[in-house]
């Protein structure tokens, strides 16, 4: 018979057996999915099944609510299975499916659960739709605004713009330079003549180019210095480097202006230049001020000299340099350029009393004595201010040579007179305060200061030749014979003092001795 429309609808049922019975409602079976018996095994001599056995396929579902949806088989072997109670059926409610199935539905047929609507599914939809426009939007606002990829630089800045917020760049790894390839430089007499030539041969396409004029000028100096005969014989090259030399080029290349030094025969200046050149690759003032230091203490003044200068040039307010240079300058009688730098000390500092007394002796030696007074009473008050005996000596020592300077004898006096009571074991103030006495008659006075500096440890040759003379004056004659012998003890070879022996020698009428 044809099914009924209150039958379900099976769209997967088989021509055989897809329909069924008058008897059958759909209030009985709506499983839409039911399988017809003519499904099964045709080996199988089982013609109905007792109950239903629920295998779960719900991680094939996509999740849902009802997480025990799944497919339900109709045992296919009665016997063997028919124990168990699908669907939680009793045992007393088997007759009745079985009645319920022997119509023309086959009792073979297997039904899936009808599975509830995902609605999880569906959510996940809207959420991943709505994820993908969140990330097109911040997308879009990195490329096409200044707020930045998902308006982080509103964020972060506090609205500034994306310029204003920029990473520092990476940084670049530097490349390992290697080592240059020195060149070879050729010293042959016949190679300086290619070099001439070749650059001849291009100053007359440009013969204005400095670089090129320049390097001609080296190229003959190297030559000159080099092979100066062979130089020579070539009488042309002597006038052409005359003509190409360029004296601003020259000062400004250290190495080239030492080079015409040596050809000159101005080992002294060359030697200067040359420490001065070394001096310029020191950055350090400190170092350079105890390069000059080591130097002066062994005599080499010209590197002394090079590295107080160029100490100077680093730091020109420092003090121990300019002082110590312009010592030196004032002890070779460079006295323009000891003047300049004591000048510059004391404008940098007014306190210097060594500054003020330097430029009192140079203006004593201009014969300056207004300039010189005015310096030395400044030096005075700035030595006794802070207690420095040094300072204050050296004041009252030249004072004396002012005073000396001017004829002023009393002036002389009291200046040496105050000199001593600051340094009384020094010798050249005892020796000068000493002569200025005996020439005043006044030897006993003089005898006085010499024994007592005597007695502070003073044994020069010339110490002794003042004290024997002025012994001798005073009459103590027996005396200064012992002095004499005490002297001559301790400088056998002092001319002053083999003189004084000589004349005594000759008082006593002992011309062979």
């Amino acid at each position: 018979s044809s099914s009924s429309p209150s039958d379900y609808d099976d769209p997967f049922a088989d021509a055989d057996g897809g329909g069924s019975s008058g008897s059958m409602s759909s209030t009985q079976d709506d499983d839409p999915f039911a399988v017809d018996a003519s499904m099964t095994s045709p080996d199988t001599d089982a013609g109905s099944l007792d109950g239903m056995e629920e295998l779960d396929f719900g991680a094939l579902g996509g999740g849902g609510e009802d997480l025990s949806g799944g497919f339900e088989i109709d045992n296919i072997d009665g016997g063997g299975v028919g124990e168990a109670d699908p669907l939680g059926v009793s045992g007393a409610d088997g007759p009745e499916e079985a009645s319920a199935t022997s119509g023309d539905r086959k009792s073979g047929r297997a039904r899936p659960r009808r599975r509830k609507s995902s609605s999880g599914g569906k959510a996940k939809q809207i959420a991943g739709f709505s994820l993908g426009i969140v990330v097109l939007a911040g997308v879009a606002l990195g490329q096409f605004t200044e707020m930045g990829y998902f308006g982080m630089n509103l964020v972060l800045g506090g609205g500034q713009s994306a310029p204003a917020r920029e990473l520092p760049p990476r940084p670049v790894r530097q490349a390992v330079k290697k080592p240059a390839v020195q060149a070879m430089v050729s010293d042959a007499p016949t190679d300086y003549v290619k070099r001439i030539a070749a650059l001849e041969l291009k100053l007359k396409d440009s013969p204005k180019d400095k670089a090129l004029l320049h390097e001609l000028s080296k190229t003959l100096m190297s030559f000159q210095e080099r092979h100066k005969s062979a130089f020579d014989d070539q009488g042309e090259y002597g006038k052409r480097l005359d003509e190409v030399l360029d004296p601003e080029q020259l000062q400004a290349d250290k190495q080239m202006l030492i080079q015409k030094m040596l050809v000159e025969g101005k080992t002294e200046d060359a030697a200067a230049a040359l420490e001065a050149l070394k001096a310029e690759k020191i950055s350090d003032p400190n170092e350079l001020y105890l390069m000059a230091k080591v130097a002066l203490s062994s005599g080499e003044i010209v590197r002394a000299v090079a590295n107080y200068k160029r100490a100077i040039e680093l730091n020109p307010g420092f003090e121990p340099a300019i002082v110590d240079l312009a010592k030196i300058h004032l002890a070779n009688k460079e006295i323009s350029e000891a003047k300049a730098l004591y000048t510059k000390l004391l404008e940098l500092n007014p306190n210097q009393s060594e500054a003020q007394v330097e430029l009192a002796q140079i203006a004593l030696f201009e014969k300056d004595y207004v300039a010189a007074q005015a310096l030395l009473a400044q030096s005075l008050a700035t030595a006794q201010k802070v207690g420095d005996k040094e300072g204050i000596h050296a004041a009252y020592w030249l004072k004396s040579r002012l005073a000396e300077a001017q004829g002023l004898a009393p002036e002389r006096l009291a200046a040496l007179e105050q000199a001593i009571v600051v340094k009384p074991k020094d010798e050249q103030t005892v020796l000068a305060l000493s002569d200025v006495l005996g020439k005043q008659g006044n030897e006993k006075a003089a005898l006085v200061r010499l024994q007592a500096a005597e007695s502070a440890g003073l044994k020069s040759p010339a110490f002794f030749r003042a004290l024997i003379g002025a012994l001798i004056a005073t009459g103590k004659e027996e005396e200064a014979r012992k002095k004499l012998e005490d002297g001559l003890a301790a400088s056998p070879a002092d001319t002053g003092l083999l003189m004084i022996q000589a004349e005594e020698k000759i008082r006593s009428k002992q011309f062979k001795t």
